[in-house]
């Protein structure tokens, strides 16, 4: 069984050695297959990261700019002393590079993870379980921890590995979302 930082490793050169085409292409059947989830079509209110762009991370932008076309509010993390707070998404001209140089929006509130329909999470690599591993803070789990609502992990299918090892404070995803399917660890 590999470590979390082994597997973090492995996935990390994995995405840096993808083509851009071949990224963009994954991304857009990720999106695709995002958008089939009757939980995110119907949704009035998610929380969504914001894509790494710059680490390959699935670029779900468009899904993004298509719910909130649909009038769906789509909540992004917004980082202030070590805690999470959400912004509301309307155009990336009304973002900032906040202090991970994750772009996030200008504004921001607080909204209770009961008050969402959905969360899409990022992650480095999940397993089969819903088990994740992300870059290590922790941060995404405190606040996973009080959701009442579906947790949506878009990867690309070579970011699903086997036997990751979870810890007392790691919260698993319901659905994992790969350019090839839609697996369902949990009912939502």
């Amino acid at each position: 069984m590999h470590t979390k930082d082994e597997h973090r490793l492995r996935i990390q050169n994995w995405r840096s050695s993808l083509s851009q085409h071949t990224w963009k292409a994954m991304s857009e059947a990720i999106c695709h297959n995002l958008y089939q989830l009757d939980i995110l079509s119907s949704a009035k209110r998610i929380h969504s990261f914001w894509p790494l762009l710059a680490k390959n991370e699935v670029d779900i932008r468009p899904l993004l700019r298509k719910l909130t076309r649909d009038g769906v509010k789509v909540f992004l993390p917004v980082m202030k002393n070590a805690q999470m707070h959400h912004g509301l998404f309307t155009t990336e001209e009304s973002m900032i590079s906040g202090p991970y140089g994750i772009l996030e929006p200008m504004h921001y509130e607080k909204v209770p993870p009961l008050n969402l329909d959905a969360i899409l999470v990022p992650a480095l690599a999940t397993d089969h379980k819903g088990n994740r591993i992300g870059y290590g803070a922790g941060i995404y789990d405190r606040f996973l921890a009080t959701a009442g609502c579906p947790l949506i992990s878009p990867v690309f299918g070579d970011q699903v590995v086997s036997g990751i090892r979870k810890e007392p404070h790691d919260v698993c995803v319901d659905t994992l979302v790969t350019e090839r399917s839609i697996h369902h660890v949990r009912t939502m």
